[in-house]
């Protein structure tokens, strides 16, 4: 059996921890779990993703009600109602950006609408307008990252 934990999923634990160990409520958001059988090899990739919740001055300070690093979403406990449920989504679609290009996030947004375009007006009622208007991979699109990898065989 072999281990796949890459410095994307270090950096990603340490900062949970961090958020975890300042007392912040850590949930889990999702649990993604992908199997590959091939040549009598069984790859297992599993995707977790952590919501955490943020006094609204730590991300009003970075400017944001929200964001995302590799399989963790920070969010302003002061999102409540369709305010909420439209940025939730919108940082899930960062985190399958961040499964679907690793470390390349950062060079993609040169090339890919990582964020909306700054001239779309946000309609906080339209749960559909993230996926509209920010990159998401498409189903066929192989996964650069995954939290942790695990072979068997």
């Amino acid at each position: 059996m072999t281990i796949k934990l890459s410095l994307l999923s270090v950096v990603s634990t340490a900062i949970l921890l961090s958020f975890l160990i300042s007392g912040n409520d850590v949930s889990l958001d999702a649990l993604c779990v992908d199997f590959v059988m091939a040549d009598s090899i069984t790859t297992i990739a599993v995707h977790p993703t952590w919501e955490v919740l943020v006094p609204k001055d730590y991300v009003f300070d970075l400017g944001c009600h929200a964001y995302a690093y590799g399989n963790v979403m920070v969010v302003g406990d002061h999102i409540t109602g369709y305010h909420g449920d439209y940025i939730r989504i919108h940082e899930r679609i960062h985190l399958a950006q961040f499964r679907a290009l690793g470390w390349l996030m950062w060079p993609a947004q040169y090339v890919l609408p990582i964020e909306p375009p700054s001239n779309i007006q946000t309609d906080w009622t339209d749960m559909t307008q993230p996926a509209r208007t920010m990159w998401a991979p498409p189903n066929w699109w192989p996964y650069k990252w995954s939290f942790i990898t695990l072979r068997f065989g």
